[in-house]
């Protein structure tokens, strides 16, 4: 065991494949490629260059024998052969024993400030390290003792502090990414405490988060007060050992804190197997990037051809040994060296299928970044293709409206505005028709590319009963689903996002034509006196109402017009007195009378009225063509639902459903329903301009959320039942006469 040996890590990792010698505007720098969570492989940018000091200090200049090390520079020289074998650096500087002094340690340091932002550095320290309580209840510090630095409490000033690595050479290093690993039990790290809880993953989104944030992170050895373990893999402290390991068996990417996970995990259970305590500590001193270690596969590809280029040779040679024991009957150097042809060959074999998998994997490594850019380009494609139909449809919209304005007159003429009135919903309608082609056409493509990706997904072989039991099959049944579920969230997703697209620019093109359409509706079109001929036919003394016969082009309508009683006799026998007139609207159906007007011979005498198909016997009810009776003791309207059974929840949905001419339609109460009842009037108790086959109608009032009231038509009295409730009951809508 070392005492206080640290080694520390400042990494800013290097990713592969194509960096160039020297940094330039044109390199291509180190990129990634992941899965999104369409599970679609896209590319990343990481790094432009990556850089590396490499510490290790046995020897002190001012220690005394017992405080020397022995294996600081051996660790220090086996992460240089990871990073120099495994991955790709545009340059590597070591720094061992009396070369690592406290000047020349922070001058190459500082010298990494001529980067640029997007740089890696990688420095790693191998040496002592040392822990000074902070005075006054402050925090423990940490210092790093370089090769002429020293561990006496009062000689601080030779070593280089923690306090100094955050405060000045973390931000003086231009770098994106900064990544310390300490070697050694060591305290007053100066971490910060925002970082707790980050979480690494290895999906697409959490890379692109990370590569887009800096980051100055920490991986220790073990805790204050520990002693670091010595023995571990290949001839390395436990803790250097594993993290060479851990490197050396990267395939695809590691980030940085996936590699603290699993050195906490490995190096503590290596110690307590040994009766040791020892527990790495990782962490940010700032930033919430993280850093990604990406190995170079053509390296790992040259390395596994010399390994079995020396497997070949080595074959060749025990070949010919045998042929030379053969000859000399050397039966037992023969046997000898057949076995070890025969391991050899072995581990040829093994060799081989190693190179394969390492080449298959760069294949589909390389197949992935190809896919990722043809995806990418294809997006682009389409989204550029979407853009341009929506852009003629655009244009098709202006120029029908267009078109409006050039080939319709103004609507001053009733006949004329019935026209423009069916030619702008036919423009609508039209606009409509060509925008849900284009969502039906871009929703067949969208279903299409994801349903084939999908469909890959699900195809899952049957199960081979064989080799498989149930609950294997069923685990790779949830295993595809898993897989699946993504893309199929991200197809409901896109669907419904191309919908609203779609429908926001629709509308935006369709609702100056509505507002057209409502000015129309709103305009009033006077038929004059001579255009039109009427006939008095009688008086309702009770509510003064004149009915009559009115006479416009041909067509003949009923109407009817309030008129005091003194008036009345005069004007029935004399109707020549009066001058009529009549005001019409428009509609889809065509022109519709709207108002009718009586001037008489005195100033400011005017009689208004309306054309209605029907009026009780005491003119106290009113039907119009559009269904609704008016009441006008109350002054309120009714509209009677359709003619079946309908239970409460039924009759609310129709009544919130009603559309005609204007809003407030509503539920009645009691005290409404039961001015409608007059025992002995029509065949239900009530006006037979109110038709109905029912006998008990629904009001608005409910006691809870299961009962409601209705009115009983046969004994003209209220009462509850369930609202689920339906037989021979009907729903009837009212609303106030302003309303409307």
């Amino acid at each position: 065991m070392r005492a206080c040996r640290l080694l520390l890590v400042f990494l800013l990792i290097s990713i592969i494949l194509n960096i160039p010698s020297q940094l330039s505007a044109g390199t291509r720098g180190i990129s990634v490629v992941a899965k999104t969570a369409e599970n679609q492989p896209q590319k990343i940018q990481l790094y432009d260059y990556t850089a590396a000091l490499i510490i290790g200090i046995d020897r002190y200049e001012h220690l005394g024998a017992s405080a020397q090390l022995t294996y600081a520079v051996k660790d220090a020289e086996g992460f240089r052969k990871v990073l120099r074998d495994t991955f790709q650096f545009n340059n590597i500087i070591t720094l061992y024993n009396e070369q690592a002094t406290l000047e020349k340690i922070l001058q190459t340091l500082y010298g990494f400030r001529s980067l640029t932002s997007d740089a890696g550095v990688v420095v790693y320290f191998a040496g002592h390290g040392i822990t000074i309580p902070g005075t006054l209840g402050a925090k423990d510090l940490g210092y790093l003792v370089p090769y002429d630095g020293s561990l006496e409490s009062s000689e601080m000033y030779k070593n280089i502090s923690m306090q100094q690595v955050k405060s000045d050479i973390c931000v003086s290093i231009n770098a994106k990414h900064v990544f310390f690993i300490f070697d050694a039990c060591f305290a007053g790290l100066m971490l910060d405490t925002r970082g707790i809880g980050i979480k690494p993953s290895r999906d697409f989104s959490y890379l692109q988060a990370i590569t887009n944030e800096q980051a100055r992170q920490v991986l220790t050895a073990g805790a204050k007060g520990e002693a670091v373990l010595d023995g571990g893999p290949g001839g390395h402290s436990v803790f250097t050992g594993r993290l060479i390991q851990a490197l050396e068996n990267v395939e695809d990417y590691i980030t940085a804190r996936e590699l603290g996970q699993y050195l906490k995990k490995q190096v503590y259970a290596d110690a307590a197997a040994r009766g040791h305590t020892q527990r790495p500590v990782d962490g940010e001193i700032y930033g919430t990037g993280d850093f990604v270690f990406v190995p170079d596969m053509e390296k790992k590809e040259r390395e596994i051809d010399a390994e079995v280029d020396s497997l070949e040779a080595e074959l060749l040679r025990l070949k010919r040994l045998k042929e030379e024991a053969s000859q000399s009957k050397d039966q037992a150097k023969e046997r000898e060296i057949e076995r070890q042809r025969l391991i050899k060959d072995a581990e040829l074999k093994q060799a081989q299928i190693r190179k394969n998998e390492k080449e298959e994997l760069a294949k589909r490594q390389r197949q992935a970044a190809i896919e990722a850019e043809q995806l990418e380009k294809g997006r682009k494609e389409r989204e550029a293709e979407n853009e341009k139909r929506l852009a003629m449809l655009r244009i098709q919209a202006d120029k029908m409206r267009q078109e409006l304005g050039e080939d319709l007159s103004t609507g001053a003429t009733v006949e004329s505005a019935v026209a423009e009135l069916r030619k702008i919903q036919e423009t609508i309608e039209k606009i409509q028709g060509e925008f849900s082609a284009e969502l039906e056409r871009q929703s067949q493509t969208l279903t299409a590319f994801y349903d084939k990706k999908i469909r890959v997904i699900m195809d899952i072989p049957p199960r081979d009963k064989e080799f498989e039991t149930e609950e294997d099959y069923q685990v790779r049944l949830a295993e595809a689903d898993r897989k699946a579920t993504p893309l199929m969230l991200a197809k409901r997703e896109k669907l419904t996002s191309l919908r609203h697209e779609l429908e926001t620019v629709r509308n935006s093109q369709i609702e100056p034509l509505h507002k057209q359409m409502e000015e129309l509706r709103q305009k009033r079109f006077v038929v004059p006196a001579s255009n039109l001929s009427f006939e008095f036919r009688s008086y309702k003394l009770e509510s003064q109402i004149m009915l009559g016969d009115l006479a416009i082009d041909g067509a003949t309508m009923t109407f009817y017009v309030s008129m005091p009683k003194a008036k009345a006799r005069e004007y029935k026998h004399h109707p020549e007195l009066l001058v009529p007139e009549v005001l019409l609207r428009v509609d889809l159906e065509g022109k519709k009378c709207d108002k009718v007007i009586f001037h008489g011979p005195g100033q400011n005498e005017t009689y208004k009225g309306s054309v209605c198909t029907d009026v009780s016997n005491d003119g106290r009810y009113i039907a119009y063509e559009n269904g609704i009776v008016e009441d006008r003791k109350p002054g309120l309207e009714w509209k009677v639902g359709p003619d079946k059974d309908t239970d409460w929840n039924e009759a609310r949905s129709w009544v919130q459903s009603l559309n005609l001419e204007s809003d407030g339609w509503r539920l009645p109460t009691i005290d409404e329903l039961s001015g409608l009842y007059d025992e002995g009037s029509g065949d239900r108790n009530m006006t037979s301009l109110l038709k109905t086959s029912g006998w008990w109608v629904w009001s608005a009032e409910t006691p809870g959320s299961s009962e409601a009231r209705y009115f009983n038509f046969i004994l003209g009295s209220s009462d509850w039942c369930k609202r689920d409730y339906s037989n021979t009951t009907r729903a009837f809508a009212v609303r106030s006469r302003s309303d409307g």
